[in-house]
């Protein structure tokens, strides 16, 4: 079997999760940071966050922004690294 395009694969998702520019959805944290994500990926890996983001007139949903004044940037970016 050959690896080689599995990790081709593996790379270019690895490249467009890091890419800023593609991210489309906004975590702020606290009064100044923003976080960045790919909505997609949200939907993908959280029920939790289908939900809220496929749920009619949630401001969340039309906006592409959640607030979080609970947690830090660190923890976010560490959940997000992990979902």
């Amino acid at each position: 079997s050959d690896a080689r395009p599995a990790n081709q694969v593996l790379q270019r998702f690895t490249a467009l999760l890091n890419d800023e520019a593609s991210k489309d959805f906004i975590f702020r944290i606290g009064e100044e940071t923003v976080i960045r994500a790919h909505r997609l990926v949200l939907l993908a890996q959280s029920p939790v966050f289908r939900a809220l983001l496929h749920a009619a007139g949630m401001v969340e949903a039309e906006n592409r922004e959640l607030r979080v004044d609970d947690t830090t940037a660190e923890a976010m970016s560490m959940f997000l690294r992990f979902i």
